[in-house]
């Protein structure tokens, strides 16, 4: 543990700047260092699998969606610590965060639904603990502070509409501990004790050494969950498994991550940031970036490094780029190595997309997710002036995204009708398919609008494409949705199956493609019987 980041929080402590009064125990318990924690790496990415890091790849609020997630502790020894951070799909921005506090054997379930003031909600009866208190049947509404303070209400209220969800297993909680007995259901509930529970919510630290004794341990994972979304307007619903990602040791057998407890506090982290996090709003970024005088009143030149422009709290800690493994010899390499288990170079799927006036019309919306993406690049929100990316501080061979020259990112401007939604950070890719006839090549596969030379057709850290409709028709996206036109040389490719290729930037020679996870959501309505039908499918990728 870094001198600083005692100093740090002795100075905040000693100030009584904390939302509880001072406690004997813990707050924020981090490993020594890294080289500490047993042998492990992240394994590669399973849909629907059991593990450390959980990832839900979309949620949506947006014309009568509801989102359903559930979070399951298949220990039935340790309780967890486990960190829920719901980001939009636009820029990947913070909309929500908190801490659940599992007990063995349990299951934590959410609804995500719109609330009176446009933005997305979250509730949940679950008797499950979580800080900074329970969601509650009255829920909490997501926040509009980490988005671009230009927009509109109404077009900041769709940004909380529209995201994905992480999931990282920050401690396991040691049986017998007084924390364990606080947040262990009995008879049915988890009594989560106030006075226990208040001392997670200060900002004193403690090295791993001591950390057993405040009931926390190292993370071993454990976990899986689901999601679905349902549409109460069609009366259809889409679901699937959170996707998963494993500490394991050098055999592939499941093994223990680092310890990494930070409260749900808004108290400055400054100090500790550098250490755990690659976000490059919350640490500053690549050399050679130029940023506007709207940040702060300070102008960077040309040649300096961009300085973090959110100031980090403690809430932000851990993400998904805090190191977590032995191999992780700092964020940004903690963040390389998770995209390169996400990563692809082409996405394969089916879909089936037929007139509305068929006899059974069907429609297909694809999901893009991209939940490593903001470690990379990340969208900076001016007071005034022009909204720029910042690229994080990687070698130039370990980019899987880049902004500017040579970058496979550009910036664009997107409106829904007529609500201005602000820049959106978006990606380069070429599209191709076949349809189910002996194989027949697709030979025009637009992207509409029409695609010209060196535009950037999928925006948002969350993308959705619709086929061969106007809008989506599916899962009613609005936010980050294209549309792609898929035609043979006579008239529309009604069901085939189609490839998306996603470019590297220049010079990215150590990377294998774009790290991304999603699926292909089909809907058909029988008029017949009156009844309408959906099916969500998991994309295939090419390496």
């Amino acid at each position: 543990m870094k001198k600083s980041l005692l100093a740090l929080s002795a100075a905040a402590t000693l100030a009584g700047g904390l939302g509880f009064v001072s406690s004997a125990h813990a707050i924020i318990v981090q490993d020594d260092a890294v080289a500490s924690v047993p042998a492990t790496v992240m394994g590669g990415v399973q849909s629907g699998g059991v593990g450390h890091v959980l990832f839900t790849p979309y949620f949506s609020t947006v014309n009568g969606n509801v989102t359903l997630i559930s979070l399951v502790n298949t220990d039935t020894t340790n309780g967890k610590a486990v960190k829920v951070r719901f980001r939009g799909a636009a820029n990947s921005d913070d909309i929500l965060d908190f801490t659940v506090l599992m007990s063995p054997g349990d299951v934590w379930t959410a609804s995500i639904e719109p609330s009176l003031t446009g933005v997305s909600r979250i509730l949940s009866p679950d008797s499950t603990c979580v800080l900074p208190r329970q969601l509650g049947t009255d829920g909490v509404d997501f926040r509009t502070s980490r988005l671009d303070q230009k927009l509109s209400a109404d077009a900041q209220a769709l940004h909380t509409r529209e995201g994905y969800v992480e999931y990282l297993n920050m401690a396991n909680i040691k049986p017998g501990t007084d924390l364990f007995k606080a947040i262990k259901h009995k008879d049915g509930v988890a009594p989560c004790t106030s006075s226990e529970l208040s001392k997670l919510m200060n900002t004193d630290v403690v090295a791993y050494s001591d950390a057993a004794d405040h009931g926390l341990e190292r993370p071993t994972g454990g976990l899986f969950g689901n999601w679905s979304i349902f549409n109460n307007l069609n009366i259809t619903s889409y679901g699937g498994g959170h996707a998963s990602v494993r500490a394991v040791d050098g055999t592939g057998v499941n093994a223990a991550a680092r310890l990494f407890f930070a409260p749900q506090m808004g108290a400055d982290a400054s100090a500790a940031a550098a250490d755990n996090t690659a976000d490059p709003l919350l640490v500053g970024g690549e050399a050679g970036v130029t940023r506007n005088t709207e940040f702060e009143g300070v102008s960077y030149a040309p040649d300096a490094a961009v300085a973090a422009l959110v100031p980090p709290l403690w809430l932000d800690l851990p993400d998904l780029s805090t190191p977590y493994t032995q191999a992780d010899t700092s964020p940004q390499a903690r963040a390389h190595d998770l995209s390169q288990s996400l990563a692809a170079k082409t996405i394969m799927n089916e879909f089936v997309a037929t007139p509305s006036t068929a006899s059974v019309p069907f429609a297909t919306d694809w999901v893009f997710s991209q939940p490593t993406r903001r470690y990379q690049t990340a969208m900076a929100y001016s007071t005034g002036g022009a909204n720029l990316p910042v690229n994080a501080a990687l070698p130039a061979t370990n980019r899987h995204y880049k902004a500017g020259t040579g970058g496979n990112l550009s910036v664009s401007a997107r409106t829904v009708g007529t609500l201005a939604l602000g820049d959106f950070l978006c990606a380069k890719g070429s599209f191709s398919g076949t349809d189910r006839e002996e194989f027949q090549a697709v030979t025009s596969g637009d992207f509409s609008p029409l695609v010209v030379a060196g535009s950037a057709p999928i925006c948002g850290e969350v993308a959705t494409l619709s086929f061969n409709s106007d809008t989506s028709k599916v899962l009613n996206a609005q936010l980050t949705n294209a549309r792609v036109n898929v035609k043979n040389a006579s008239d529309y490719v009604t069901a085939g199956w189609a490839s998306l290729g996603l470019n590297t930037p220049t010079g990215s020679s150590a990377v294998s493609g774009v790290p991304v996870v999603g699926y292909a959501a089909t809907s058909f309505t029988n008029g017949l019987t009156n009844g309408n039908f959906g099916d969500a499918i998991a994309h295939r990728y090419g390496f």
